[in-house]
């Protein structure tokens, strides 16, 4: 069973992270991975990103290895600065120009980063992207839903895999596996 969900995902051929991460899932990492810290953000494995210490393990991302990146995985501190992920996010919207997949896991300040209260080059290369994933985003409200519609105007794909939002009654909505017909919810 396992082995078939990775030979459809590698025949598919795009970007796939699996939940739980490897070594028990099967990922198709994008070009650059980060951790966004808020004065830096470093190039950091995505298996590595739960452990993150900022104690010179990793290096930091320069904006020219970002230069021609076509996609993205990028997850924010613990205790991360609005204003300052908005900072940051705003530098590696402008200098990822082909920017085409964004896998944000665990998003957070959506209306701020990439919604109606982004900056200028947030808000450009979110009309041209093609896949957006944010998985395990909670809580994921009415108006973050609505910020990505908005933004996002040029989607092929939108994953939400694992990510919840909270109705106006106080049910709980889980979104599942929407859009990933290679998923590996094991």
């Amino acid at each position: 069973q396992r082995n078939k969900k990775r030979e459809k995902i590698l025949r598919v051929g795009r970007v796939h992270y699996s939940f739980p991460p490897p070594p028990k899932g099967f990922d198709i990492p994008a070009e650059v991975e980060l951790m966004i810290c808020n004065d830096k953000f470093y190039s950091v494995p995505r298996v590595q990103q739960l452990k993150f210490k900022q104690n010179g393990t990793f290096e930091e991302c320069t904006v020219s290895e970002l230069a021609s990146c076509k996609s993205i995985q990028m997850r924010f501190v613990e205790n991360a600065d609005v204003t300052k992920m908005k900072e940051q996010t705003e530098l590696i919207f402008k200098s990822c120009k082909n920017l085409q997949e964004l896998h944000w896991h665990e998003a957070k300040f959506i209306p701020d980063i990439i919604g109606k209260d982004c900056g200028p080059s947030a808000r450009k290369r979110m009309k041209n992207l093609k896949v957006l994933s944010m998985p395990y985003t909670y809580p994921f409200t009415h108006e973050d839903l609505a910020q990505v519609r908005d933004s996002c105007t040029s989607l092929d794909r939108l994953e939400l895999r694992g990510s919840y939002y909270v109705q106006q009654d106080f049910t709980i909505v889980d979104f599942g596996c929407h859009g990933d017909d290679a998923s590996d919810d094991e």
